[in-house]
């Protein structure tokens, strides 16, 4: 079976590919100096992908178009946001990512090819979509008898953000 990689519209080349996929989960000992197990959940962070693949010396021009993709940035500076198309991505639930960390290739003595390995992270994970669901959702205040008497709005965080960008762009200007 072939395994492959699409980034939006953009086949990834190359052979050889390997996807990996990972995530963190994060726990705070609560244990003290004392033998106990007790931990602190933190939260999940996004889940990563771990690409390799090689790409032959004489396909020069299909690394160099890979390494523009995956340096691309949007129109805010930051790096592009794919759609992603992988089964072990798919099987992880993954949909959306992003280039982090590093983008690597190195000749491979005796294979007139390189070696080319970079990391995705997950954008917008699902425990990321619930915190952001659960700062944006209405506060309800209700009286004693248990009748609702309003809702409290809360601001989307994104509100904030749009906002700051919008005026260091008529600074920039």
């Amino acid at each position: 079976m072939n395994t492959f990689l699409r980034l939006g519209d953009y086949n990834v080349p190359g052979y050889d590919l390997k996807v990996t996929g990972g995530m963190e989960i994060y726990e705070e000992d609560l244990s003290g100096e004392t033998s106990g197990t007790d931990t602190a959940h933190k939260g999940i962070k996004p889940k990563t992908l771990n690409v390799s693949l090689n790409i032959r010396f004489k396909d020069k021009s299909q690394l160099q178009e890979l390494i523009k993709v995956l340096e691309t940035k949007d129109s805010t500076g930051e790096m592009k946001v794919y759609t992603v198309a992988n089964q072990t991505a798919n099987a992880g639930g993954i949909t959306q990512v992003k280039v982090f960390e590093r983008v690597e290739w190195t000749e491979q003595d005796g294979l007139r090819a390189w070696s080319v390995n970079f990391r995705l992270r997950e954008h917008l994970s699902v425990p990321e979509k619930v915190e952001l669901r659960q700062k944006g959702a209405a506060a309800v205040v209700e009286k004693e008898s248990g009748q609702t008497t309003g809702e409290v709005q809360t601001q989307n965080p994104d509100t904030n953000w749009k906002k700051v960008i919008e005026q260091v762009d008529k600074v920039v200007s």
